[in-house]
């Protein structure tokens, strides 16, 4: 790996702290959409249809995002691009806060999404590049942590917000404030960090095209629609359909991001002993299950949030299944599978949308399981290849 610029000073300790505080930043500005969308459906003339273009967009954002840092970071350094990038999502969410037409909303939306896309990748490669070799699983496993709080506390912020104000405009408006404190901070701490001059970008390494590639970037594609279907339309579902408060829905919203954050600490403990594979393969059956009695039964609507304990350990593992295959994964094999996951997050909640307009919202959240079961299917294939090249 090519570094430039001056060796390791003494404060890698303030980047990786930095780096938490900016996967926070990405956890709290992407899950505040769906509290914002479920209010401007309810109290706006907006369809469903834009709700799930908002919803995507995001992702969409998220894609260019995570696919941008290849270039990118061939002249700029990590520390310098995680600024930026935490930069780039307050600027979204505070014209996401006062922006007045659809046009400005999706712009503002993109602009988000793209900046945690950023922040994705360049707090990860910041905290990579800042530990010791001997602590970076625990330190990205630290770093990732904080991306849950942020979401976990997002619907929280939103429901507090609305309880004050009417419009949900100020949801975006208060959280810009927190982040432009938030950027200070991270620019002040780059700085100080002793590494915001350290390019990593690595000339030579060669993307890598392989089934195995395609497949797996297929289960990262269905996981990110399922996990962005429920996060941006849970709370209009349980609204409309389970007839549930505006707090009790929010509240439903930071349940699924905890369980989501609890599933990945419990899972690390067993996913080597059962198996990568089977672990997936397990979870995914139980993600199916739990999405879809609530759509036959309305009164297992609790089953929804719950659902991330089991969809936790579907992305990790998953990356973990890649490195198994491919050995050590280099920038542009990231980025390029990130991207995917990207897309996934597009199409899951824009789909959801496009349907709950035409057909109503209970048809279109109900598209969930096939999701589920694609990425069922997805697992056959993979298991049969891996049996077919070791029986040759």
């Amino acid at each position: 790996m090519e570094h430039k610029g001056r060796p390791l000073q003494p404060m890698p300790r303030v980047l990786i702290l930095i780096s938490s505080l900016s996967m926070f930043i990405m956890g709290f500005s992407d899950v505040l959409k769906g509290s914002a969308v479920a209010e401007m459906v309810s109290s706006l003339q907006v369809d469903y249809a834009l709700g799930g273009i908002i919803l995507g967009i995001t992702y969409f954002g998220f894609f260019v995002g995570t696919l941008a840092t290849v270039p990118l970071l061939k002249k700029i350094p990590v520390a310098k691009m995680l600024s930026a990038s935490v930069v780039i999502t307050a600027l979204g969410v505070l014209l996401f806060g006062f922006a007045s037409s659809s046009i400005l909303i999706i712009f503002a939306t993109f602009l988000t999404g793209m900046g945690c896309g950023l922040i994705d990748v360049s707090a990860n490669l910041s905290t990579r590049i800042a530990a010791s070799p001997d602590r970076v699983g625990r330190e990205l496993n630290q770093v990732a942590f904080f991306h849950g709080v942020g979401a976990i506390l997002a619907p929280l912020f939103a429901t507090m917000v609305l309880g004050y104000f009417t419009s949900w405009q100020y949801i975006y408006r208060l959280a810009a404030i927190v982040l432009v404190v938030s950027v200070f901070i991270v620019t002040r701490g780059v700085s100080r960090s002793g590494l915001d001059d350290r390019v990593v970008y690595e000339p030579n390494q060669k993307f890598v095209w392989t089934w195995q590639f395609v497949v797996l970037g297929g289960f990262l594609f269905w996981y990110m629609t399922l996990e962005a279907g429920i996060s941006g339309w849970l709370i209009a579902y349980v609204r409309q359909e389970a007839a549930l408060s505006e707090k009790l829905s929010n509240t439903y919203l930071s349940l699924f991001f905890i369980m989501l954050t609890i599933g990945r600490f419990l899972s690390s403990r067993y996913v080597d002993r059962i198996g990568l594979l089977k672990t997936i393969i397990i979870h995914v059956l139980a993600v199916l299950i739990m999405v879809s009695l609530p759509l036959l039964f309305v009164q297992a609507h609790f089953l929804l949030p719950l659902s991330g304990l089991f969809m936790a350990p579907l992305f990790p593992t998953t990356v973990a299944l890649l490195v198994d295959d491919l050995g050590m994964v280099g920038l542009r094999t990231t980025g390029a599978f990130f991207s995917i996951a990207g897309l996934g997050g597009l199409v899951g909640p824009w789909l959801i949308g496009y349907i709950s307009r035409e057909v109503s919202l209970r048809i279109g959240f109900g598209i969930l399981p096939l999701f589920a079961l694609a990425f069922i299917v997805l697992t056959i294939i993979y298991l049969l290849q891996k049996r077919r090249k070791v029986a040759i």
